[in-house]
């Protein structure tokens, strides 16, 4: 218990690399709560509502190298900007569609890649202010069993340099795109799961047995496969 409250649904964390802060986002009471690396509670961004400061729907946070932290609402559907030294509300700006955020970095400073999982796009590339840039990689439908092209809509970003790089949530599976959102590199990390695989990468041919089959081997390949992106 801190400060009369305690953690309610916590969903995600992330230290500060500028402090060695640990930020804890909370989805049950709508904020992100500030620990010192010791554990010792600091401070509480956010809370519940609508208006500039608050929070609803919390989803995804990350830090700029300055310390801001932006944290996507999904029922707001916003992002909301804050300081993570003072806590203190800085700005919000609205996206232009309603499919969910499902996780975002910032790259070069100066922009926002994110995974909108509705958009029809696997990376979209904001300013950030919230402007539109681009979006890269379109996603096709790949099979007509919609369980096997929904395990084709979700995964996680990470950039290196002048490439973007998409890893699947579902599939041991890389993409890289350089900034003019060609595809470069498309890549199945884990040989086994390779050979597993063998029909990749022809989507259409899978079934919803195989594709179980390969999941349940995935799950144990996940770190590896974003240590070797991120």
């Amino acid at each position: 218990m801190f400060e009369n409250e305690g953690l309610n649904k916590p969903t995600m964390i992330k230290q500060n690399t500028i402090n060695d802060d640990i930020l804890v986002l909370d989805r049950g009471n709508e904020c992100v709560y500030i620990f010192n690396k010791e554990g010792k509670y600091i401070r509480k961004i956010g809370s519940p509502g609508q208006g500039p400061g608050d929070l609803l729907g919390a989803r995804y946070f990350n830090i700029t190298k300055d310390g801001e932290i932006y944290i996507y609402e999904d029922i707001n559907v916003r992002f909301s900007i804050f300081s993570t030294n003072t806590g203190k509300y800085i700005n919000s700006f609205r996206k232009d569609i309603s499919s969910g955020i499902f996780n975002f970095i910032f790259y070069q400073s100066d922009k926002i890649l994110s995974f909108e999982n509705g958009s029809g796009y696997y990376i979209t590339v904001r300013a950030k202010d919230g402007t539109l840039l681009n979006r890269l990689g379109e996603i096709k439908k790949y099979n007509k069993i919609q369980y096997i092209n929904n395990l084709y809509l979700t995964g996680f970003i990470c950039a290196d340099k002048d490439k973007y790089i998409f890893v699947f949530e579902s599939f041991p599976i890389i993409r890289e795109y350089n900034v003019n959102g060609q595809l470069i590199l498309e890549k199945i990390i884990d040989k086994q799961l390779e050979v597993n695989l063998k029909e990749y990468p022809d989507p259409s041919k899978y079934t919803e047995e195989s594709i179980r089959s390969v999941k349940k081997q995935f799950n144990v390949y996940i770190i590896k496969i974003i240590n070797y992106t991120c």
